[in-house]
């Protein structure tokens, strides 16, 4: 298996859960874009026909391009519901947080070569 190296800037773990949340919400705002830009081209495609500048076939064809483009929504639809699923079984498997105040106390300074908590007992 790779080893990925440790780094400095490497996000934890509530920072990387925040930002795939946010990579969902930005995936949903561009499909709400397409989405939006598809009904202004069905209207002004509507609005042609109406005037009778526009043969039906052309306006089939529009019709037939918009259920194709709702299909292929709906399936990225379901890969980002299943996207939200797993981030949300990931968070609630993660093991809380301990606070500052439930941190074992800093052992003495002349056990720290032994000790388990050298972290926390090294300034």
């Amino acid at each position: 298996m790779p080893q990925i190296p440790e780094g400095t800037h490497r996000p934890n773990f509530q920072e990387t859960v925040v930002d795939l949340l946010e990579s969902i919400a930005l995936e949903e705002l561009a499909l709400s874009h397409i989405l939006n830009a598809q009904g202004e081209q069905m209207q002004a495609m509507v609005q042609q026909y109406t005037t009778c500048s526009l043969p039906h076939s052309h306006l089939h064809q529009g019709c037939q391009d918009t259920k194709d483009l709702l299909n292929t929504m709906i399936m990225k639809q379901w890969l980002l519901a299943n996207k939200l699923s797993t981030v949300l079984t990931l968070q609630n498997n993660q093991p809380p947080l301990q606070p500052q105040s439930q941190l074992p106390p800093p052992c003495p300074s002349t056990h720290c070569a032994t000790c388990i908590h050298r972290c926390i007992c090294y300034p």
